[in-house]
């Protein structure tokens, strides 16, 4: 005589299971929104400067990647990102938006601007692959990156 169990029904059916899944999903929207800043407008370009125009130089805490169709001097940037190591925070700035601005508009209590900070040698910035990075920057915007450390050259110089 064999017996069958019935199937086991793991679908979320009370009011309190659905009420924390309903907080857990709250947490991490608030989570992400806090982790990762889209920047879109010259107010929101200014908070980021003001964010990043003194954040410690040892180790570095910029880390910097482009985004963009055809990545190089014949194509277009539509996205910088820039990961704020200290904060913990990744900011993507919309180039494709903000165009010259966004490398233009002025922090209002020191006047720096991420043009500025892009190429202060003073402030280090890590890449990976800067090449077609750069070539984008200097051949859209007119950025002249200093201070760039790049981790795919490291990596080529430690290799065995």
């Amino acid at each position: 005589m064999s017996s069958t169990a019935a199937p086991k029904d793991t679908s979320i059916t009370t009011v309190t299971e659905i009420s924390a899944l309903e907080d857990s999903v709250q947490k991490i929207r608030l989570d992400t929104e806090k982790l990762v800043k889209f920047i879109d407008t010259e107010d929101d370009l200014i908070r980021l400067v003001e964010t990043i125009e003194n954040v410690p130089t040892h180790p570095p805490s910029l880390y910097v990647d482009l985004e963009g169709v055809n990545l190089s001097q014949h194509g277009s940037i539509s996205i910088l990102q820039v990961f704020v190591y200290p904060r913990d925070e990744t900011y993507l700035v919309d180039v494709y938006t903000l165009k010259k601005k966004a490398f233009t508009v002025p922090s209002s209590k020191t006047g720096e601007t991420l043009l500025s900070i892009l190429e202060s040698s003073d402030i280090p910035k890590v890449f990976f692959d800067v090449r077609n990075d750069s070539d984008a920057l200097f051949s859209h915007f007119g950025v002249k990156l200093t201070g760039v450390i790049d981790l795919q050259l490291m990596e080529l110089a430690t290799r065995s």
